[in-house]
């Protein structure tokens, strides 16, 4: 693995899931300094609260997937993250789907922030 991290002001990113996997991403982006695009078909009570105005109720076609150059994917059955993942390929968009290593093009790190240090 070659680690590395994005610039949130650079990248446009997305997280795609369904349940309490998802929301920890989504607080994970968000403290970062993301900002997400969150897509999902299904969202928990505390998914859509988090997610609020950049919740979108549906799983991200070709076209969505083409516009972002990283996306994480958590709290989806396999099947169907297996999915997403390769569309997203196909269209040279980094993938993590969580705790799926074979499906992964990255890994995200635990990050320990005190303040503004990373």
């Amino acid at each position: 693995m070659i680690p590395l991290y994005l610039d949130p002001a650079h990248a446009r990113v997305a997280l795609i899931g369904r349940g309490a996997l998802a929301v920890r991403r989504l607080a994970w982006l968000l403290d970062a300094g993301a900002a997400p695009d969150v897509y999902s078909d299904g969202p928990s009570f505390d998914l859509a609260r988090a997610a609020g105005a950049t919740l979108r109720t549906e799983l991200p076609g070709l076209a969505e997937l083409a516009r972002y150059h990283a996306i994480w994917i958590a709290d989806l059955p396999r099947d169907e993250a297996e999915a997403l993942a390769a569309h997203a390929a196909s269209v040279n968009v980094l993938v993590n789907v969580e705790d799926v290593k074979a499906l992964c093009d990255f890994h995200t790190p635990a990050v320990v922030r005190r303040g503004k240090i990373t």
